[in-house]
């Protein structure tokens, strides 16, 4: 475990800062913390990879890409992040602390960095990048601030988790952003290879030293705190949609080069269709582990994720939209 994050100097005034929040928290109406349990969903896994997907078939494929390569890279630095410093949750870190009961589920394992303000800040800090309109970009601003400020709210996570969580994903949106805009990597076969044998090599470095190193094993009444199988889960999950999406973006580059459809309806469509598919495929993945186990199952079903995201899906717009233009002609 690296202390560099972890000392009382650091942490006693964002406990402070917590502890301030759940006297706000404690004597609001009920509503006030379902309100905030209803924006932190934004920085789930559902919501993130739906957003990313629908950018990227229905809205605009450029924008989609940079998103989709943000997402998936960055949010496998993020879960890396968490077992390299393993940092407990707030409420083991300081006895006052209480979360939010409806909360704790969606809060499991160690605390640094906030993955939901990482998920959302590499959707919303990618869209905001992307588009020019000042409307948008305050938007996605505002969604960010409220999915890490509710994180706060709630309990869940300290400041420098969502702080953190938040420039992380920034550093790694624009460095992708300026590789994209410096490659052209549809009309670069090599260097898009190349690249792609960097993101699957790296996500299976990240495997590999998660499996290797050491943890904490610490124990309260017999219980373990946090059990680094457990949270291991999330590094191959995001090395799994990571390897998925990169394998998946080159093949549609070079091999299927799909376009978004100009027909409202048809876009409509495609939306609904494949936020369908991604939900039932996540659902897919619970049902995997079962016979396999959670680690292998996870990333098995996580590179399908990513692979339908960014070719499979793509190659079906690309059928449908010739048959949809035969169909209303």
């Amino acid at each position: 475990m690296i202390d560099i994050f972890n000392t009382p100097a650091l942490l006693n005034p964002q406990m402070d800062y917590l502890y301030f929040l759940q006297n706000i928290r404690q004597s609001a109406p009920n509503a006030v913390s379902d309100f905030f349990m209803g924006v932190t969903v934004i920085g789930e896994s559902l919501f993130s990879i739906t957003f990313m997907a629908l950018i990227y078939w229905c809205i605009n494929k450029k924008y989609g890409e940079l998103i989709v390569l943000s997402c998936t890279f960055g949010y496998l630095i993020n879960q890396l992040m968490k077992l390299v410093f393993c940092i407990y949750r707030p409420w083991i870190l300081d006895s006052r602390i209480m979360p939010y009961d409806k909360a704790i589920p969606g809060a499991y394992g160690y605390s640094f960095p906030s993955g939901h303000t990482a998920r959302v800040t590499l959707n919303f800090g990618g869209a905001a990048l992307c588009f020019k309109s000042k409307a948008v970009k305050i938007f996605c601003l505002l969604i960010i601030l409220s999915v890490a400020f509710s994180r706060n709210f709630l309990g869940v996570h300290t400041l420098q988790d969502v702080v953190v969580g938040f420039l992380i994903s920034i550093v790694v949106v624009l460095l992708l952003k300026y590789f994209l805009e410096k490659f052209d990597l549809k009309n670069n076969k090599l260097i898009d290879g190349i690249f792609t044998a960097f993101l699957i090599v790296t996500s299976l470095i990240v495997l590999y030293y998660i499996r290797v190193k050491a943890y904490p094993m610490d124990y309260i009444d017999g219980q373990l705190l946090v059990d680094p199988l457990q949270m291991q889960t999330g590094v191959f999950k995001a090395s799994g949609i990571l390897i998925g999406c990169s394998i998946g973006g080159f093949i549609e580059r070079h091999y299927i080069n799909f376009e978004i459809s100009q027909n409202v309806y048809k876009r409509s469509l495609d939306g609904i269709i494949g936020f369908i598919s991604i939900y039932f495929l996540i659902k897919f993945a619970k049902w995997l582990i079962i016979p396999i186990g959670a680690n292998k199952g996870y990333f098995i079903s996580y590179i399908i994720i990513g692979l339908f995201v960014t070719a499979i899906y793509p190659l079906f717009i690309k059928k449908t939209n010739k048959i949809f233009s035969h169909i209303i002609k």
